[in-house]
């Protein structure tokens, strides 16, 4: 992979910036793989500590490495060996507000159109937009096509209070919708389409002892997130493969309860002449939800009569003990 590029700024008045540029990607791979991206961003400083921004770019990404060189039980071609880039097309609006030294405000809003996505030659929902977003990988028992769609768009919202007074908060928010269409031309919810994300992170420290050598460690984050999409399994398919197959015409019409986890941290660190000791101990989803995963094919040999589809939970309450020595 090779990756040139060009960036030029300029600057006609200390409140109005223009940023523009070219990226160059060559896949050596094969010929399907050449992109020229141009990029511009303009941000204007309406007042002192508020700024305006606005931002286009146009993007590609290669597929996963391993899609290129997988070939056929029983062949020795790699059939899709000659794929090309997938594209995105973004465009960002953002407000950025600085209420005081130690506290801004944040907001965008975004469109991404995107294609070229490798889809299959035959009518399905198959389309490697949705690769990464599980541990399953995608074999495709076909060519696949750079023909695919999708486009993502939103708003997200920050506020930060940078660290003073002996604590820092960042409070983060999202609303979105994540659609694509497969070769079959039906509009569908992408693996990622939860609609929302939110998050609060906070610390504090504070010093004890009388020598002023200790300091109390305190920090917590909390996640709540709409729910993964899945689709219902074809339990007779799933049953013969060993594994979940997806029935294709109801792909990601499901979706799993919301996320939630806290986490929490405890913690002190102890300063001397020439070391500094911290010992913490981090509790992760303190409050023990069972956040689902997927659906899995996991049968009990002890039972066999039981449906070996079942909801996989992620992670559970799990206590991580540390010890730091910085010298």
């Amino acid at each position: 992979m090779l990756q040139p590029y060009l960036q030029w700024k300029y600057k006609p008045t200390d409140q109005l910036t223009f940023t523009a540029g070219l990226n160059g990607l060559i896949f050596t791979l094969n010929n399907n793989s050449r992109a020229i991206e141009p990029r511009l961003g303009v941000s204007w400083q309406v007042r002192p500590g508020q700024s305006v921004s606005f931002g286009y770019g146009l993007h590609h990404q290669m597929q996963s490495t391993y899609l290129y060189f997988y070939h056929l039980p029983g062949t020795r071609q790699p059939h899709n060996r000659d794929m090309g880039f997938t594209r995105s097309q973004h465009l960002v609006l953002g407000y950025d507000y600085a209420i005081s030294p130690t506290v801004r405000i944040k907001a965008e809003t975004y469109y991404q159109y995107l294609d070229r996505i490798p889809i299959t030659r035959y009518p399905s929902s198959v389309s490697l937009l949705n690769q990464g977003s599980g541990f399953t990988r995608l074999f495709p028992d076909s060519v696949l096509v750079n023909q695919g769609t999708g486009y993502n768009y939103g708003v997200e919202f920050t506020l930060e209070k940078f660290f003073s007074r002996n604590y820092f908060l960042l409070l983060t928010g999202s609303l979105f919708d994540s659609k694509y269409r497969g070769s079959n031309g039906v509009l569908r919810n992408t693996d990622y389409n939860g609609h929302f994300a939110t998050n609060l992170l906070s610390g504090a420290e504070y010093t004890v002892g009388k020598k002023k050598q200790t300091t109390l460690i305190i920090g917590g984050k909390l996640t709540w997130a709409g729910g993964r999409r899945y689709s219902l399994p074809d339990v007779a398919a799933s049953l013969e493969k060993k594994e979940v197959v997806p029935i294709d015409s109801v792909r990601n019409e499901l979706q799993f309860a919301n996320y939630l986890r806290a986490d929490l941290r405890l913690g002190f660190r102890r300063n001397s002449r020439k070391l500094t000791h911290e010992v913490a101990v981090d509790l992760v989803n303190i409050l023990g939800i069972k956040n689902v995963l997927s659906i899995t094919y996991a049968p009990n040999p002890r039972k066999p009569e039981e449906n070996p589809l079942r909801e996989e939970y992620q992670l559970g309450f799990l206590p991580l003990f540390y010890y730091r020595v910085d010298f």
